[in-house]
């Protein structure tokens, strides 16, 4: 229980000078000045005596007044804090003993519900019948070990749940302090009881509130990171910084001993290459009083095992109403699957257009070979006419020799009578004989000349129709290789949109 100071130095003065005045009696006694007689007639005391308790008397009443006036302050301090208070005295220093008296005050009471002594008697089970069943045993071993500690170290300041009268359980905080004798032992305990409830079920809810952003902190694999700047200088070396256990788990570290809450324990792990601009683009965002300048970059950090990795870092900060920074706060996203995906992707795009390129040129080859073969039959066909010409005109040439043959067997004849005829004319037939001779040789000649022309006809007929053979073969096979190279040339053509097709899907990603 608390007084105020004014209250408090009255009666402290009243105490002084009432001891004052009973040191003074004392002393009157002891030096003999101080004497009380009867009278006869009315048996007064001495003036000086009656003075003295006149006094006394007086400052009594001022005290009682002061120490009513004190209670009902108190009272109504009480009811207003809505605080429930009790009292014990404990019997022979013992916590158990059941004549301890227990005092609740109405305000105790009304905490639970109830009115007056009628339904929450002063004894113990009156509250320790209303604990929780959870908490029940802790909360009496709390007691106790509070009272039965000699040493008063042990503090009794604990928050349970007790069930009210005509509702469920609440939350409240519970106080207690003991007045003890020289020893140890506890002679009072005098406490006070708070309702917690919505302040607990607040806290809950913050709990789970942080609960459910850790987990999804976590779950999200996001580093949060806060910096409070002193006096608005972003490089004032007392600026503190916290790096959460996500944030270190990012980067191989475990906990404040490994990584601690400075700005080089993050600094110091930046790429060479982005050190620098980093930092600057970091000052740059803090020191723009107009708050315009984003902190929305990508960079590398050198991890625990050794290795660099991609990084993806956001900041936010907050200012007062003239722009200087009081404090930032930001996250880090572990983002090195997406830059290899991003290197892959432009590797792939690049692979992709050769890949194209190597198709167009190829389409043009394929249709070069076509052409060349569509050429190549073209030339095959005039050359069949004109083999089928030769063999024709050869055909024709036949016939001439067999005429030619025919001719010269009948000359042959002719001369072989002639012959005939001059042998029967004797004499005069020798001249005749002699040209039926000659007519004979001729034929003969002929003849021979006509074999010769006829097996020579022969032979280039023969080799006419192997070359029509050969013309037809090869035709055939330029008809087969033009129909595979236009088929290759579509089956090209959809390879080359296809990959034009994968090349925009590509560039989408």
């Amino acid at each position: 229980m608390l007084f105020g100071s004014k209250t408090k130095n009255t009666i402290n003065n009243q105490q002084d000078f009432l001891l004052a005045e009973t040191g003074r009696m004392l002393e009157q006694m002891q030096n003999g000045n101080f004497t009380i007689r009867g009278n006869a007639e009315n048996d007064h005391l001495e003036t000086n005596a009656v003075s003295i308790l006149d006094n006394i008397n007086k400052m009594l009443d001022l005290m009682h007044m002061s120490f009513d006036s004190i209670v009902t302050r108190f009272d109504l301090v009480n009811k207003t804090t809505r605080v429930g208070l009790w009292d014990m005295e404990v019997i022979a220093g013992d916590p158990v003993n059941p004549n301890n008296t227990f005092i609740w005050t109405d305000e105790f009471r009304h905490l639970v519900g109830y009115s007056d002594e009628r339904d929450f008697p002063n004894v113990l089970s009156s509250w320790s019948n209303l604990l929780h069943p959870d908490d029940y045993n802790w909360v009496l071993e709390a007691f106790a070990n509070h009272l039965t500690d000699y040493s008063g170290r042990t503090p009794y300041d604990i928050v349970y749940r007790l069930k009210l009268k005509n509702d469920g359980y609440r939350w409240f905080n519970a106080l207690g302090t003991t007045i003890r004798d020289a020893r140890g032992v506890p002679l009072r305990v005098v406490g006070s009881l708070l309702d917690i409830n919505d302040a607990k079920a607040s806290e809950d809810k913050n709990k789970e509130l942080i609960t459910r952003f850790q987990l999804a902190n976590q779950a999200s694999n996001v580093g949060l990171w806060d910096m409070e700047v002193i006096a608005g200088d972003p490089v004032n070396p007392n600026n503190t910084f916290i790096w959460t256990d996500e944030f270190r788990h990012l980067i191989g570290y475990s906990d404040e001993r490994d990584f601690p809450n400075t700005l080089s324990s993050w600094s110091n792990l930046l790429h060479p290459d982005d050190l620098n601009w980093v930092l600057e683009a970091f000052a740059a965002h803090l020191t723009d009083l107009s708050g315009k300048t984003p902190y929305d970059l990508a960079y590398r950090l050198k991890v625990k095992a050794g290795d660099y990795r991609w990084f993806h870092a956001l900041g936010t900060t907050t200012r007062d109403k003239n722009g200087i920074p009081l404090r930032v706060v930001g996250s880090l996203t572990d983002i090195t699957s997406a830059k290899m995906k991003e290197q892959i992707e432009i590797e792939l795009v690049s692979k992709m257009e050769n890949f194209s390129h190597s198709l167009q040129d190829m389409i043009i080859g394929i249709l070069n070979i076509t052409t060349t073969a569509q050429e190549l039959a073209t030339t095959q066909e005039h050359a069949m006419n004109a083999a089928q010409q030769m063999k024709a005109s050869t055909n024709e040439t036949s016939k001439v020799v067999e005429f030619i043959t025919g001719l010269a067997s009948q000359t042959n004849l002719l001369g072989l009578n002639a012959s005939i005829e001059a042998a029967r004319s004797g004499k005069e037939g020798l001249g005749f004989n002699v040209v039926a001779h000659e007519i004979r040789n001729l034929s003969s000649s002929s003849a021979d000349a006509v074999k010769q022309i006829g097996s020579s006809l022969n032979d280039l007929n023969d080799s006419i129709d192997k070359i029509v053979s050969s013309i037809e073969d090869t035709n055939g096979i330029t008809q087969v290789q033009a129909a595979t190279t236009e088929e290759v040339n579509a089956q090209v053509e959809e390879i080359n949109s296809m990959a034009d097709e994968l090349m925009r899907l590509v560039k989408k990603i």
